[in-house]
């Protein structure tokens, strides 16, 4: 039998290991911290804007300056608090870096930090008679089964069945203006990502919001449904055919819901938790939903969703 024990070198060896591998997790973790922090004073940064050019549009004098007879950056913060535009003020997560307000450009900027290309306010434009596949998958675009997808016809078309493609976007406010028309049919649909965000060991589990253009809802209808891992859920919002005039029937008029029509998404913050999407098809508004902001730091995607046995032709999409 043999009974011989750990000696104290291999003790010492497996104290080695350990001591390497926590020296390797601790920098791990601290680089997730610093770019988790990064991420949201980003963000933060885009949202302190918008709601500053918000109060702005409220003044009398929109050639006064924004902060005329306020100044401290701590005061700025707090009138926008008081006026309702913020819940609290924003605190900067980077360490030694704070949000400064300039006099001379009129915008908040960070100072003694960093901030990510995330939110750089670049553009997404497609227009798929020219831009081959290839093209938008060289700038990030990713799906849950790419050979869904094809640009070989002039325009991007997905497969039958469940498809998914995924576009990031570069900014936290944002214009999705997308153009498409069904094939047709009596059901099937198409959908539009927006303020979604993705697993990055797995794209399939996607979170955020879809807008639906949902031929077989009923007789037709405008939906939104939450998406979580990857699933849908129950609609949050949505528009019936006899709840409006804007679009018709499929009973009535089949033809309008197999033509190619324009949905526009506008996403805002509302204040600092809350956003809003509003929603228009051909130019019309057609009502708008408001819910908690969950994607404070995050990369955002916009994208399209096909279902059915009735695949969609996509001719564009601009984000800006």
């Amino acid at each position: 039998m043999n009974n011989k024990g750990v000696t104290l070198t291999e003790l010492l060896i497996v104290i080695v290991v350990m001591g390497i591998i926590a020296v390797f997790a601790m920098a791990r973790f601290s680089e997730i911290v610093k770019n988790t922090k990064i991420n949201v004073d980003t963000f933060n940064l885009s949202t302190l804007n918008e709601v500053t050019e918000d109060y702005h549009s409220t003044k009398a004098d929109l050639n006064d300056g924004v902060f005329d007879g306020i100044n401290t950056d701590t005061l700025r913060m707090q009138e926008l608090v008081t006026r309702g535009y913020l819940s609290s003020p924003i605190v900067i997560q980077q360490n030694e870096a704070s949000f400064e307000w300039s006099v001379d450009d009129q915008i908040w900027n960070i100072i003694g930090g960093e901030i990510n290309d995330f939110y750089d306010g670049s553009t997404v434009n497609y227009t798929f008679d020219s831009d081959l596949l290839s093209d938008i998958t060289d700038s990030g675009t990713v799906s849950i089964d790419m050979s869904d997808w094809s640009t070989d016809n002039g325009y991007l078309e997905n497969g039958t069945g469940e498809s998914r493609i995924f576009i990031p976007i570069s900014s936290a406010t944002y214009t999705i203006t997308a153009s498409a028309a069904l094939g047709s049919g009596n059901s099937g649909g198409y959908g539009i990502f927006f303020d979604t965000t993705l697993d990055e060991n797995n794209v399939s589990r996607d979170d955020g919001f879809v807008f639906q253009f949902d031929r077989g809802y009923g007789t037709g209808a405008m939906i939104v449904r939450p998406r979580s891992n990857g699933r849908e859920g129950g609609a949050v919002w949505n528009l019936r055919e006899y709840n409006t005039t804007v679009f018709p029937s499929k009973n009535v008029d089949p033809g309008w819901w197999t033509d190619t029509h324009t949905i526009k998404i506008v996403v805002t913050n509302t204040n600092d938790t809350t956003r809003n999407a509003e929603f228009f098809i051909d130019g019309q508004s057609i009502g708008s939903y408001s819910y908690t902001n969950n994607i404070e730091g995050d990369q955002i995607h916009t994208g399209f969703r096909g279902w059915g046995s009735s695949p969609t032709q996509f001719y564009s999409i601009n984000v800006n």
